[in-house]
């Protein structure tokens, strides 16, 4: 939002006020409060305006000399809504001694709220005077004894020491320390350093901005190696001769200015030419970013439908390239959060597209701006909506993993800190009005103190993984090493100070891969750490053989029971092996094998929840009982069970009886004599006769099922049209058992 021209009216009316008439104080006290009036009214429609500089002035005014009157006589009354409009536009133009000053003559006054009291702490704490906020917080809670926004407040401070204790391994240091004028968002184009740059200067025939009092911003370059000892001169020549932005045509305010990585393109924030009616219903100039090209050596050349979602009713500003030339920009475009939120743009077949909104692990109710994207895609930007040690602090955000944290000092203070920019070699700029209330640029040096790390891989079993190689994975810079661990699974290695390590684990076969996060050494001490790797697929394996060494002719069947888990079954391979993954099977605490006629085979499974890593069963199952099949047999084209197959099946029925938990299908086959079809009516009749028989001797229907597959699968080459003899038809009519499972 823009100001216009305007001129000072500091002083208006006062000179009315003291001793234009003797001997008659009501009509001298009639003139003052008109003459208060006036000046009031005007500064309420300077601050309507944005004049902020011009409203603080007339309500500071007002405020002081009433108050100067009410310490003489205490009649006169004091308005504590001119304060609070002075503080306001004083705060808002930038001004904070001011507003300082104002508040605590507020306060003084006995005419200071819940909310007085808050700002002038806020107020305290923005210049960097823990020891005063804390002094005021003091004195407020003699003042209002017992409120709970005290305690809240308090709570705060003991938050903000907190963070305070976050430090960052950097230098800072003023790069122009003795400039005349507001300088920041300073980015560095080949051996200049470009930034914006803005004076106090407030003569009449000089346009300002109504809401800080200063000349509108403009863009200059300097060189990088430019010295304090001829910065002014220096400076002044740059700017009428030799500025780097002669080829763009100037506007009310320009800057910041943003650069892509060639150095090609060109993102500058600027006003709209054309003043719409925001929020508050008065007419203001929104921001927007315009996108300039130019060839090697060559001008600046606006690409004026380069960003497609600039509009006047809203801001679009501060716009920086990513590692991939999406543009991320500040806007308080439908959809923000808070006030101006962080947008990315996609760079897609040529042009940008709609832009995104970050998500609140980036935006909050508050402003985030100045965004800035390193070259491993990290972003860095400043905003006044989360905790931090005052004012707009820096963060700094993993586009890939959504992390997101405070840089500590001295890369961020008690006052705002923002327009942070580094090269690859940690060498760049920030902003930040920390001297003298201010905004100034300051040279960046990220330090690589480092701290050393030992971590011990153990298997989940207690197990050390040794001599195994390990990534040690820099997210902050994306550099990636490859370690061993020692004989005794130590892995060692050194992380700079605030970095954030990963260790990562391919896997070996038997172990499975991992990752282990979230490692920063916050000081330079050994920092030591355990992480517990778990096993790769891990499957139990079931081996079972026959006593006395008999061949398995049909698969076994495994019984798994469990205390509070459903019974379940699974069979073996004819070679009786069965291997089931652990954790399908977590909560069964035991198997059984059967094969009928042998004794049940019973075997305990370890418990596996907290470590799966699989185990080997082998069992041996001992034959209790002869059960012959073979001698179950029919006659030609007969279901009736011949007297020596009842017998057979009568040692079935005791076998179903000692294990009641298995279930059988007992099946019947035919020679192939006789029509298809009548055959498989025949051998389901004959499977039935058999199963019918099992359950007349008390075992359960749901136990047992009858099967008849007719002359399919004959045990010889006795088939249609191939003659055989009665022996080997005979071999063909067969009673088979085999496990069901559920």
């Amino acid at each position: 939002m823009v100001g216009h021209a305007s001129t000072s009216l500091k002083g208006v009316a006062l000179v009315a006020i003291v001793g234009l008439v003797t001997g008659c104080q009501t009509f001298k006290d009639t003139l003052a409060e008109k003459a208060y009036e006036r000046m009031v009214a005007s500064a309420d429609e300077q601050k309507e305006a944005f004049h902020f500089y011009d409203a603080y002035e007339l309500y500071s005014a007002v405020a002081f000399d009433v108050h100067e009157r009410a310490l003489e006589d205490s009649s006169v009354v004091e308005d504590p809504e001119v304060y609070r409009n002075a503080i306001d536009c004083a705060i808002r133009a930038g001004n904070l001694m001011a507003a300082v000053a104002l508040s605590d003559t507020l306060i003084e006054a006995g005419l200071g709220d819940q909310q007085d009291w808050n700002q002038r702490v806020n107020l305290a704490l923005n210049l960097g005077n823990d020891a005063s906020a804390r002094a005021i917080l003091t004195k407020a809670s003699e003042e209002f004894p017992g409120k709970p926004w005290i305690e809240e407040m308090m709570a705060g401070l003991a938050t903000l020491e907190k963070f305070q204790e976050i430090e960052v391994v950097a230098e800072v240091w003023p790069f122009r320390p003795h400039a005349d004028n507001l300088e920041f968002g300073a980015v560095q184009l080949g051996d200049d350093v470009v930034f914006v740059r803005s004076s106090e200067s407030r003569d009449i025939t000089t346009m300002v901005d109504g809401w800080t009092g200063r000349k509108y911003t403009t863009i200059v370059s300097v060189p990088l190696s430019d010295s304090t000892a001829r910065e002014s001169a220096y400076a002044r020549s740059q700017l009428s001769s030799q500025s780097l932005m002669s080829t763009v045509i100037p506007n009310e305010h320009d800057g910041p200015v943003s650069f892509s990585a060639d150095g090609l393109r060109m993102y500058l924030t600027r006003n709209h030419g054309t003043a719409v009616s925001n929020k508050e219903g008065m007419d203001a100039k929104n921001l927007k970013v315009e996108m300039f090209t130019r060839e090697p050596g060559k001008k600046w050349v606006l690409q004026e439908d380069a960003i497609g979602f600039n509009h006047p009713s809203y801001s679009v500003a501060h716009a920086v390239e990513d590692t991939a030339r999406n543009l991320i920009f500040a806007s308080d475009m439908p959809g923000s959060r808070g006030g101006l939120d962080l947008w990315v743009s996609e760079w897609k077949d040529g042009k940008y597209q709609q832009p995104q909104n970050l998500g609140d692990k980036v935006n909050t109710r508050g402003d985030e701006k100045f965004p800035f994207v390193d070259g491993v895609n990290q972003l860095f930007y400043s905003t006044d909506g989360r905790s931090g040690l005052g004012g707009m602090d820096i963060y700094r955000h993993d586009l890939a993993s959504g992390l997101t944290e405070l840089l500590g000092a001295p890369i961020n203070s008690y006052a705002d800190d923002f327009a942070y920019i580094v090269n690859d070699a940690g060498l760049g700029f920030l902003s930040s009005n920390r001297d003298e209330d201010v905004d100034r640029i300051f040279r960046v040096k990220m330090g690589e103190v480092t701290a050393p790390f030992e971590v011990t891989l153990v298997t989940c079993d207690g197990h050390v993984v040794a001599n195994q190689p390990i990534v040690v994975h820099d997210t902050y810079t994306d550099v990636r090493k490859e370690v061993a661990t020692s004989p005794e699974g130590v892995v060692r290695f050194d992380a700079q100070l605030g970095h954030m390590m990963a260790l990562r684990f391919a896997g070996n076969g038997e172990l499975a891969p991992f990752d282990l996060e979230g490692l920063r050494a916050a000081d330079k001490v050994l920092y030591r750490d355990q992480a517990v790797l778990g096993y790769d697929q891990p499957q139990n394996d079931l081996a079972v053989r026959l006593e006395p060494n008999k061949a398995i002719t049909e698969p076994l069947a495994v019984t798994f029971f469990g205390p509070d888990t459903e019974r379940q079954s699974m069979l073996t391979n004819l070679e009786g092996e069965l291997t089931w993954d652990v954790e399908d099977m977590l909560g069964y605490t035991s198997i059984k094998v059967d094969h009928i006629g042998y004794r049940t085979g019973t075997a305990p499974l370890m418990d596996q929840s907290a470590c799966p890593k699989g185990e080997s069963i082998v069992m041996t199952l001992n034959q209790e009982v002869v059960i012959d099949l073979e001698l179950i047999y029919y006659d030609l084209d007969d279901a009736a069970l011949r007297p020596a197959s009842k017998q057979e099946l009568d040692k079935l029925v005791n076998y179903m009886n000692e294990v009641p938990y298995v279930r059988v299908e007992l099946s019947s086959y035919t020679d192939s004599r006789g029509p298809k079809e009548y055959n498989d009516y025949l051998s389901q009749a004959r499977a039935q006769k058999c199963v019918d028989y099992i359950i007349a001797q008390g075992v359960a229907p749901t136990r047992i099922e009858a099967a008849g597959y007719g002359e399919t699968k004959p045990l010889n080459k006795c088939v249609d049209g191939v003659w055989c003899n009665e022996r080997m038809h005979q071999e063909n009519r067969r009673t088979e058992l085999r496990f069901l499972v559920n």
